[in-house]
């Protein structure tokens, strides 16, 4: 994650990280320093995540409305 928001074209965007199970922990804590969005699929037991989605279904809705916005 940080040695791509340093190079074009992610450099000075906002990371989006979305993962779904323990090996995705350091993904989040790396977008959560960058400021980012760290989405976890699934159970957010446990998890640096700041926001949980119930399924990858749930995910491909939410991301569907997010591009007819």
């Amino acid at each position: 994650v940080n040695w791509f928001m340093v190079r074009p074209p992610f450099a000075g965007r906002v990371p989006v990280f979305v993962g779904d199970d323990r090996t995705d922990e350091d993904g989040f804590v790396a977008v959560n320093a960058l400021h980012g969005v760290a989405m976890r699929v699934g159970p957010g037991d446990h998890t640096e995540a700041g926001f949980c989605i119930a399924s990858p279904l749930a995910l491909r809705e939410w991301l569907t409305k997010l591009t007819r916005s």
